[in-house]
């Protein structure tokens, strides 16, 4: 979630998200050997990834690849049936 805080504040003093790249500090070093961590950014949206990996990606079949975007629109490509497991 740091890094959707800080999308939000770079959007606020620069009013476009493009330019913008995403830290990599926190919870993104730690799950670094189980997710691998991307992003989509526009002019006025993005979406953050996160998407297992190793033994984390066959262990996760629930949520695998979880996203979040501008919105806060939260998603999941897994089989869970309720994004909110996976969050």
């Amino acid at each position: 979630m740091g890094q959707v805080q800080y999308m939000e504040r770079y959007y606020t003093t620069r009013f476009t998200y493009t330019g913008a790249t995403v830290p990599a500090g926190g919870c993104v070093t730690e799950l670094n050997g189980f997710y691998t961590f991307g992003s989509v950014i526009a002019a006025t949206s993005y979406t953050l990834t996160a998407t297992p990996a190793g033994a984390q990606a066959s262990g996760d079949g629930k949520c695998m690849t979880m996203s979040i975007n501008d919105k806060g629109v939260k998603a999941k490509s897994g089989t869970a049936t309720n994004v909110l497991d996976c969050w």
